[in-house]
């Protein structure tokens, strides 16, 4: 039964399933589907050429799929590892810890505004200041940036 499903292997099937893997791939598989790909479509576009029978097809896309794995993660293992996140991409009140601004509206009661690129900030600092004199942004509490 497995035989008669076998044989009409065509290089269109190989082709089709290298096809769907690489969309598969893009789902998120993290380039396990990519050297299985990779190999599909090798047997595929061999099949063109010469003549393969069933279990030469299976046999030379296992091999192949194995082959182009072990190559993908050499050769992107190293580049995946070196990327790293920026920890404060998404935290925007890091960015300005350690920065120096000008305060735009004075620091009455603890609590005033400095102004960063076009957006005014919400400031808190232990005693009070005029506007226009610079501050250091030391941390944040949620929205609010501590100064000294």
């Amino acid at each position: 039964m497995l035989v008669e499903l076998l044989l009409p292997l065509t290089a269109y099937h190989w082709l089709a399933l290298g096809i769907l893997l690489l969309v598969l791939e893009t789902l998120g598989f993290a380039g396990f589907l990519i050297g299985a790909s990779i190999a599909s479509i090798i047997v595929g576009g061999s099949m063109f050429v010469i003549d393969i029978n069933w279990h030469e097809q299976l046999s030379m896309f296992a091999v192949l799929s194995v082959i182009f794995t072990v190559i993908y993660w050499k050769l992107f293992r190293n580049y995946n590892e070196t990327v790293k996140d920026n920890d404060m991409l998404n935290n925007r009140t890091a960015q300005f810890v350690g920065n120096t601004y000008p305060i735009e509206i004075a620091i009455v009661n603890g609590y005033g505004k400095i102004k960063i690129g076009d957006a005014l900030w919400k400031v808190k600092c232990d005693v009070d200041m005029e506007a226009g004199s610079r501050v250091e942004v030391t941390g944040s509490d949620g929205m609010t940036l501590l100064v000294k």
